[in-house]
């Protein structure tokens, strides 16, 4: 099954648009051992320190293994760029697939929840 008629799949099952985002990405990235999942937080749901900020862009927080006691510890600039590489592919997928610009941000972890 290709990741098109995937998405199809997915739009029929009426998911919000946060797990719709979140399940795209999981499809795409699902053999990449670094990749430990995402959190999808819809812009009216992110807060600030100023109250007063409204955001416009979805918020993804991309989980890697990376942490002490990992394959990827020290975490050297290598495995750095490859992390950022992963970012802008998630980026490049939800505007390509959606037409929206997210906003991702990078947390290291010691073991993966989902795998």
């Amino acid at each position: 099954m290709n990741l098109r008629e995937r998405i199809k799949i997915l739009l029929k099952e009426e998911l919000s648009k946060e797990e719709l985002i979140k399940q795209v990405i999981n499809v795409n990235l699902l053999n990449n051992k670094m990749f430990c999942g995402v959190e999808v937080t819809h812009p009216k749901d992110r807060t600030s320190i100023d109250n007063n900020v409204k955001f416009e862009r979805y918020k993804i927080k991309v989980f890697f293994l990376s942490g002490p006691k990992t394959d990827y510890w020290p975490k050297t600039e290598s495995i750095k760029l490859k992390q950022i590489d992963i970012m802008n592919q998630i980026e490049d997928l939800i505007e390509s697939y959606f037409g929206i610009y997210v906003d991702t941000y990078s947390v290291s972890v010691t073991h993966c929840n989902n795998k």
